[in-house]
């Protein structure tokens, strides 16, 4: 029997939507925990995951439609050997998307807090998965395969899908704690796979992500590091979960460096390998001048010491300024326009590459503004001698950020300093062979203890 998928309610008090953005066409095949259409609120846009498998037969709300009903039905699903013709003529008739005059000119894209979301309005209240009595535990599969991985409980789980089933988004959130640090909450994860009959203290990997990304941008790293070491990735002020500053709030490299510690301070922890990607590896050589006896050493990924002036110039995307070009497409669009130069294309799936810009498109336009304004502002080669710590610097050789020129100039001034080159590859290294990065890493940190 085809099943309707419906316009799901993302807070208790939400009665309709705008539906963004179809990421599934008619007659694609969709597996349980699949991301089909993003959706967005006065407050946030949010990823849509399919509870069932099946094939989207027909859709019914196009991308574009404002004030979507809660309960409305958007799209017809056919499982296997459905006739999803017939789906699609008992189908209701499509609406076409309301035009509302400048409302682009005054929408603007805004970071959420923390991803939340309720079960639409007609589903029983959300409450933790019931397994008593060998109840069945109503999740999806890539939400079971998650918590399993995760080491989740699902019993003590709420889940926020369809009737109160648990989805991914639950088991990351299951996953995330805050504390608060100085005047912000920050949202953060603890990996340790240490032996736990170990009496030896495991050294801490610190991952700080780049410009406008989250900690999820680490993901693929931690596997390979946590079975030997304490990992500990965050999200920055105004990024993810993370307190969003209001505008106008300062913004500088002195703060996030004094966020990261302060989350260190927080959970206990003396010291940590710092891993920064692009400008988190900036704020790391901060860290390193600022703050030496709080690293052991310093990995930086993808970063780029001084921006080439060409690259600033293109960030403009044809507008006076890159603050005027994010005003104008919002930091996703922003980013679309600028990918080339934060990934690799032609390596780069067109899956991780849709990823990439719609995780970097919930950061606040006010948020991206002030961190690239930080970013861009620095030449770290004035003071990178200053650094006696042990660091590996990884760059993809046809960076145009991280150019081979600069990062040659750099282990120049840095004798002592690890430099490996990943050929054939641009930007983006860290999502691209995250696997390789971690073998590279593993092996920096086994000749500092044999040193």
């Amino acid at each position: 029997m085809p099943t309707n998928i419906l316009m799901p309610a993302l807070s208790p008090t939400m009665e309709k939507g705008n539906l963004a953005k179809w990421l599934k066409k008619e007659g694609d095949k969709v597996k349980s925990g699949a991301v089909i259409a993003e959706i967005e609120t006065d407050k946030a846009t949010m990823e849509y995951e399919a509870v069932d498998e099946g094939t989207i037969a027909r859709i019914v709300v196009p991308e574009g439609t404002q004030d979507v009903a809660v309960n409305a039905v958007i799209a017809v699903m056919v499982a296997e050997g459905e006739d999803a013709k017939a789906a699609t003529a008992a189908a209701p008739a499509a609406k076409a998307p309301e035009k509302k005059a400048e409302v682009k000119a005054e929408t603007k894209p805004e970071a959420k807090t923390a991803p939340q979301a309720s079960a639409p309005a007609n589903a029983p209240a959300a409450k933790p998965a019931a397994t008593d009595h060998g109840a069945r535990v109503f999740a999806s599969p890539l939400a079971k395969r998650l918590a399993k991985g995760a080491n989740v409980d699902l019993s003590r789980v709420t889940g926020t899908g369809p009737h109160g089933r648990i989805i991914a988004r639950d088991i990351d959130d299951a996953k995330m704690q805050k504390i608060r640090v100085g005047d912000i909450d920050i949202e953060y994860e603890v990996a340790d796979y240490t032996d736990p009959w170990s009496d030896a203290e495991p050294e801490t990997i610190l991952f700080h992500h780049g410009f406008c990304r989250n900690m999820d941008f680490w993901r693929g790293w931690v596997p390979g590091l946590a079975r030997n070491y304490r990992v500990l990735r965050f999200n920055s002020r105004g990024c993810g979960g993370t307190t969003v500053p209001v505008p106008g709030e300062p913004y500088h490299a002195d703060q996030l460096v004094d966020d990261s510690l302060g989350l260190m301070d927080k959970l206990g922890i003396e010291r940590a390998h710092w891993v920064g990607e692009s400008s988190g590896g900036i704020l790391g050589i901060v860290a390193a001048l600022t703050h030496p006896e709080r690293l052991h050493s310093l990995v930086l990924v993808n970063t780029p010491f001084k921006l080439p002036g060409a690259v600033m110039a293109t960030y403009n995307v044809g507008e006076a300024d890159h603050a005027t070009a994010i005003e104008k497409y919002g930091v996703g669009g922003w980013c679309r326009k600028t990918l080339a130069y934060r990934l690799d294309l032609a390596k780069a799936p067109v899956e991780m590459q849709e990823w990439v810009i719609r995780e970097m498109g919930k950061v606040a336009n006010h948020v991206g503004i002030a961190h690239h304004l930080m970013a861009a502002g620095g030449d770290m080669t004035k003071r990178i001698t200053e650094i006696k710590m042990p660091i590996l610097i990884m760059f993809g050789e046809n960076s145009p950020l991280s150019k081979k020129e600069q990062m040659n100039e750099m282990k120049a001034l840095l004798p002592n300093a690890k430099l490996v080159m990943f050929e054939g590859y641009g930007h983006g290294i860290n999502l691209l062979v995250p696997d390789r990065c971690v073998q590279e890493m593993r092996a920096f940190l086994s000749e500092q203890v044999a040193a």
